[in-house]
């Protein structure tokens, strides 16, 4: 078993993680019904033993993600990963690019299942079992995918799901200086703006970051953002705002029906989202295992060794039990 490691990034990023996903992958755009156009990449290795769909965070790119694309490559797992709209490489929404926007979280929900449609169904030919990785947003949209395609996926692992966000005012005040903001927006025939306090890209340094604790693994971040410009987005618009909350408020009672294996991980050190609402939606899955990271911050793909292998070993076991040939620890 492959396991990716700290001590070897400042080496292997530039030269074979993102050369992967740049050289390797294959790259392409999805049109959906509303003319935004998806961003995707795909690898499928000769002996593959399952098929991993990696669903990012907000503000995430598939670039971000070479690590963990390469590391389930290398233990013969076909992955597939694409930009939600609005960020990556996918339709930005507003005139300014960097302003994250979305009428309706539902959206996500079904470009990802245009992604399932039209890029994995063509793709996996000899019917591989699927797999789902997602994180944080990305999570809180898989969760409710599976809802509706379940029957397609063998397992999930969910980290750091967004069921509800640790926000630092009571989240009806900030539904109310949401509506507020869009009402004065609509008034005056302005396009979206930031939500009070949120601005355009900046990179935050290491010491304030709320992320990981891992140096190496965030630099490599910000390298790529400073490399790749066009991948950076910055705060949240007041709609995406509303959109969020209004999807997270679904979720425990679309839980309820989620019957697959499921690995949901905790971060103790989570600052961004809601511990207790994770701990709530997974008490309402049938066949989950709650794992709790205990010095994990919110980006556990991206946390130091110690916690990165403990989540990534968790799942490798889950998925071992259903990939074609069980891979050896």
């Amino acid at each position: 078993m492959f396991y990716s490691a700290e001590n070897n990034l400042n080496a292997s990023y530039w030269d074979t993680y993102i050369p992967f996903v740049d050289e390797q992958m294959t790259s392409g755009y999805l049109r959906v019904p509303d003319g935004v156009e998806l961003h995707y990449r795909f690898y499928v290795p000769q002996h593959a033993i399952g098929l991993v769909l990696v669903m990012t965070g907000r503000a995430e790119s598939t670039d971000k993600y070479a690590e963990l694309l390469f590391e389930l490559y290398q233990n013969d797992y076909a992955v597939v990963i694409y930009d939600h709209r609005g960020q990556g490489r996918s339709t930005r929404q507003c005139k300014n690019p960097n302003i994250g926007y979305v009428t309706d979280f539902e959206y996500y929900v079904q470009d990802a299942s245009a992604i399932l449609d039209q890029v994995i169904k063509p793709l996996n030919l000899h019917n591989l079992p699927q797999f789902l990785i997602a994180h944080s947003m990305g999570a809180a949209i898989a969760t409710k995918l599976l809802v509706l395609r379940q029957q397609e996926f063998s397992a999930a692992a969910l980290m750091a799901p967004m069921y509800g966000i640790a926000a630092p005012i009571p989240i009806w005040l900030g539904k109310t200086l949401a509506w507020i903001k869009i009402a004065i927006e609509k008034i005056c025939r302005k396009d979206a703006s930031y939500f009070i306090g949120q601005g355009n890209y900046f990179p935050v340094a290491f010491e304030k970051n709320h992320l990981t604790h891992s140096k190496i693994r965030y630099s490599k971040f910000i390298e790529t953002h400073a490399k790749r410009a066009e991948l950076q987005l910055g705060g949240i618009s007041p709609r995406w705002l509303l959109s969020a909350i209004e999807g997270m408020e679904s979720i425990f009672e679309a839980a309820k029906t989620v019957y697959i294996p499921c690995s949901v991980f905790l971060a103790e050190k989570d600052t961004v989202v809601s511990k207790s609402a994770i701990r709530h939606v997974v008490s309402a899955m049938r066949n989950a295992s709650l794992y709790q990271m205990h010095d994990s911050q919110h980006e556990i793909l991206f946390e130091i060794d110690t916690e990165r292998k403990q989540a990534m070993t968790s799942i490798y076991a889950l998925f071992n039990k259903h990939t074609l040939t069980p891979v050896s620890e």
